[in-house]
């Protein structure tokens, strides 16, 4: 063996001994199933091959659009190695996303930095740095699969890309583009950084002209990608939170030491600023271009690495504001709401800018004892940084940290009941939690966000509404047949506080009437619920409920709210006389007369000018609680319209409207006081000109509430009075108590489809419920009136029909794209062999 090889030996040696010791659990018997790893039970697992699904209630409480449809393809690879290979989840997840993420992050930069010809010190350190580093560390520990995986596609999509730009051909073309699609399937946020350092690399080298080559890859990428970029854009990003923005959960100092921000406790919100000892990496990486002799390479490595520094901080100072804009505002931003994907490129520069300074200074000395000690000072240093997970004290999946033996009793048990229902975990759904698609789970710490829990719940603490014991008759409602007190399996390390919180939601659980502990022999406490209703169930008669929530009694109405703003009243127009009940809970015949009119509210976010305090309609429990800590018990809905409240007199608020012509007009001002708690309609006529109007509101007593602010034609006022006299005449008004508002009766399926189902139901019922969140995406066959029942599930008018057939329509959209991305990608494929063919042949 010569010396080139005992040293290349060498090179790999000092690459795989740190490696085995970080990631030495991936060969222990471990479910490696903590954070966001996927974890699922044999019948979990036979759903996966079912094909794709734009509705997903995994990881979405009571369902939602899936909004990460492009690793359905990788998903039903999952399910297929079950089915056909008989694999369980713990060799399914190593063989599809842990192994290979680690052995593609230590060869891609090792090949990038082979073909730009560099040196095999900066070949050597490059590999170590993109596998050994506290970024891609923190993934694998906290299963984040599915990014780790395209970290290590990623070098080898820029590789592909920049050796087709420098020596066209049509076979590096196919390369680089099937390497992209092969990203963007596995995650297009990092596909998209690929572009963005493949587009900055051009630009810096003055290769303008191959930007068109990026730009014609980009056309055909789109519907080879439709299978889900599609539907997404059909549906929207509407359920991602761009939340995480607001925490500026990085910052500059983070990207320029290559310090992953929750190093390395991994335990999300715990920010921790760079160690001291980081300090050394800005040195590292932009050192060697203090040297005589530098690659121009170097100096566009170092532009680019600054890009995505700057990038990487999110919103955090300096100029953090552009990014927030960028996120809420700009269409699909809000996929980059957590900035430290741009970490990604910052780690795969920053390895190749090291190897450079070690190599300058290495070739600073002629003498080879002087050149091995910079070599294995820099080499121990940079393990030195990552000394945590070799000496194995992280947290979560590289830990040896078992879960609990309980998970899998929990798991016998629930698999042995027959019934569909669903199943709720305190404080959250942990990973190793059994679910299907007729056992969903659900994470309590989620139930705020949907209006019947917010409303029972006082102040931002998710778990309040446990002090009200009517939560489960809410959850018997929802379908819930068992509460199971796992803990949260995210705080390993709980403060004093916690325990005592914790304390208190177990008391509080068990003290509540309606729970039967379950015997199963766990230590993780299980309650049952008794009679929860069915996912899809129909009714006689719907309440429609002017004024504030219902409260939670046995015996709940199967209501929608007048004024919760997401629907018009004057649909109920045509329904039968029979099918529908007024109830005046705290509200009057003027408020359901005001609701036949929102399209013309103000946003409180609307004004022109303001002195006051303003809060979006999602910002419910917030608001809420600042009127509680004020003394005022806000108990109304707000339109959707959010609401603005000001504590000093002489404060001013101010709106601008656009006036159609001359006449009468009437302003509505929905607004409440400190004596007066609850929201009530103000009138003023006035006779306006066509134009702009602007109407200011003045703060006269300690406390005003302002919800919204309307102008109204006098006619079109007068007629929404006349057809709310006439809607209590037709429908009648009934109270909360009336015994056949919350009579509910089972439905038979006849047919099960996937996402389109025909439900057979009673003579005399006109509803169906249908336990799922409220999407218009879904609809029935028999009329399109579609409601969202307690202001959060599906509600659908049948008439006189005693069956229909319930349907997404999103999933004919995903056919469709499916159809589009396979015929592109065949297109593409037959492309390609009969060039392939043609070549060989001459």
């Amino acid at each position: 063996m010569n010396k080139k090889h005992i040293n290349n030996l060498f090179y790999v040696f000092l690459i795989l001994t740190p490696s085995f010791f970080v990631f030495i659990s991936f060969f222990r018997n471990l479910h490696l199933a903590w954070g966001d790893a996927p974890y699922f039970y044999p019948e979990g697992l036979k759903e996966l091959v079912s094909g794709l699904s734009i509705w997903s209630q995994n990881g979405t409480d009571f369902g939602g659009r899936n909004l990460a449809l492009w690793l359905s393809p990788m998903m039903v690879i999952y399910g297929a190695l079950n089915k056909y290979l008989g694999l369980g989840n713990d060799a399914i997840v190593r063989i599809l996303f842990y192994f290979p993420s680690v052995i593609l992050a230590g060869f891609g930069p090792y090949f990038l930095t082979r073909y730009l010809k560099l040196s095999k010190t900066v070949q050597f350190f490059s590999s170590l740095f993109y596998l050994l580093n506290t970024y891609f560390i923190l993934l694998i520990d906290g299963g984040q699969v599915g990014i780790a995986l395209s970290y290590g596609v990623f070098p080898f999509t820029v590789l592909f890309w920049k050796r087709f730009l420098d020596n066209f051909s049509i076979h590096k073309f196919a390369l680089a583009l099937f390497a992209t699609v092969t990203l963007c399937y596995i995650d297009p946020r990092i596909g998209t950084l690929s572009f963005l350092v493949i587009f900055l690399w051009q630009i810096l080298e003055v290769r303008v002209k191959n930007l068109f080559w990026l730009m014609l890859a980009g056309i055909l990428l789109i519907p080879v990608n439709a299978s889900w970029l599609l539907p997404i854009m059909k549906g929207g990003v509407g359920g991602l939170s761009t939340s995480v923005t607001e925490l500026q959960l990085s910052s500059l100092l983070n990207s320029l030491f290559l310090f992953a921000p929750h190093w390395p406790s991994n335990i999300f919100g715990k920010v921790v600023q760079p160690f001291f000892y980081f300090s050394l990496i800005p040195a590292l990486a932009f050192g060697g271009l203090m040297f005589r002799k530098v690659d121009k390479k170097y100096y566009i490595f170092s532009l680019i690495f600054l890009f995505f520094a700057f990038v990487s901080k999110g919103s955090a100072p300096p100029l953090g504001s552009w990014y927030e804009f960028f996120v809420n505002r700009v269409p699909f931003g809000s996929i980059f709401r957590d900035s430290s994907k741009f970490f990604i490129p910052m780690v795969l520069l920053g390895g190749i800018l090291i190897g450079n300074t070690v190599d300058l200074a290495c070739n600073l000395f002629r003498n080879i004892h002087l050149k091995r000690f910079v070599f294995v000072a820099v080499y121990l240093y940079l393990i030195l940084l990552i000394s945590p997970a070799i000496i194995g004290k992280m947290n979560f999946n590289l830990s040896a940290r078992r879960e609990s033996s309980d998970y899998q009793i929990i798991y016998n048990n629930l698999n042995q009941v027959n019934d569909n229902f669903k199943t709720l975990w305190f404080n959250e759904k942990p990973q190793v939690a059994f679910e299907t698609s007729a056992k969903p789970a659900l994470s309590a710490n989620q139930l705020v966000s949907y209006r019947p829990f917010a409303s029972i719940n006082e102040g931002e603490d998710p778990y309040n509404f446990l002090n009200n014991q009517g939560f489960v008759n809410w959850l018997r409602v929802f379908g819930v047949k068992y509460i199971i007190l796992s803990g949260d399996p995210r705080n390993l390390y709980p403060t004093r506080n916690d325990v005592k919180n914790w304390e208190e939601i177990n008391k509080l659980v068990s003290q509540t009437p309606g729970l039967t502990k379950e015997d199963w022999g766990t230590k993780i406490p299980v309650f049952r619920i008794e009679d929860p209703r069915p996912e899809v169930y129909s009714v006689k008669k719907l309440a429609l409920i002017v004024g504030s929530d219902i409260i939670p009694t046995s015996k709940i109405p199967t209501a929608v709210y007048a004024e919760s703003g997401k629907f018009d009243p004057k649909i109920f127009e045509k329904i039968r006389p029979d099918s529908l009940k007024i109830v005046l809970n705290g509200g009057n015949s003027t408020d359901l007369a005001m609701s036949f009119l929102q399209r013309y509210f103000k946003f409180v976010g609307d004004a022109s000018k303001s002195e006051w305090a303003i809060y979006s309609s999602n910002q419910y429990l917030k608001y809420k609680y600042e009127l509680l800590i004020r003394g005022y018990k806000f108990r109304d809905f707000d339109f959707g319209c959010g609401l603005a409240f000001s504590t000093k007199k002489g404060e001013k608020i101010n709106y601008i409207f656009e006036i159609p012509k001359d006449g009468k007009y009437v302003i509505a001002k929905r607004s409440g006081t400190l004596k007066q708690q609850k929201l009530t309609w103000n009138f003023e006529q006035r006779t306006l000109k066509s134009g702009k109007f602007e109407y200011e509101i003045e703060n006269d007593t300690n406390l005003e509430v302002l919800n919204t602010i309307a102008v109204v034609s006098e006619g079109e006022f007068n007629d929404s009075i006349k057809q709310a006299e006439a809607y209590m005449s037709r429908f009648g008004i009934s109270d909360n108590s009336n015994p056949s508002l919350s009579e509910w009766h089972d439905v038979s399926i006849k047919e099960n489809g996937g996402l389109t189902n025909e439900y057979q139901l009673s003579d005399d019922d006109s509803w169906l419920i249908y336990t799922q969140n409220f999407d218009r995406g879904w609809e029935s066959d028999v009329s399109n009136l579609h409601l969202p029942v307690f202001s959060m599930i599906n509600g659908f008018y049948l008439g006189d029909a005693d069956q229909v057939t319930v349907k997404f329509t999103g999933e004919k959209n995903l056919k469709l794209s499916n159809g589009i991305s396979l015929g592109s990608i065949s297109v593409l494929l037959v492309s390609y062999l009969a060039y392939a063919i043609y070549r060989k042949s001459r």
